[in-house]
């Protein structure tokens, strides 16, 4: 038998929303972006351990904008030249066009799945790349 969440969890929250909901209190005293950065480590290792193998971090965000950082080490080097992975670059473009929509998705739950994806390289990524969204209006 499993053990119930606390609270009971009868109340029709569905998956681990009370985990999630209880990690948001617990760092809610923490400093922007490093509370964002503990519920995006938190939500990658539960969820999707891809996101965790790469290991961004949030640099700022804000309601109207994100800023999201994939460092360039071996978990992100492609075997080409030395240049990031598509993977970990598709990673950085999820994280940074999701998770605005996450924060928001606080009071009611929100499923994000992306339906394509197009990307024009304008150069070889040799560092850490930062991805940008600011689309959160």
């Amino acid at each position: 038998a499993r053990a119930a969440p606390p609270g009971g969890g009868g109340d029709g929250e569905g998956g681990m929303m009370w985990l999630e909901r209880a990690l948001r209190r617990a760092v809610s005293s923490l400093p922007s972006p490093t509370r964002e950065n503990v519920l995006l480590k938190a939500f990658a290792v539960v969820n999707m351990p891809l996101i965790s193998y790469v290991n961004p971090t949030i640099e700022s965000i804000s309601d109207k904008s994100v800023a999201v950082r994939i460092a360039h080490t071996r978990r992100s080097t492609g075997h080409v030249g030395g240049n990031m992975y598509i993977g970990a670059l598709v990673v950085g473009f999820d994280i940074a066009g999701g998770f605005l929509a996450y924060e928001k998705s606080v009071e009611t739950p929100v499923t994000l799945i992306f339906k394509s994806l197009a990307v024009d390289f304008k150069r070889r990524t040799e560092g850490d790349v930062i991805f940008e969204c600011h689309e959160g209006e």
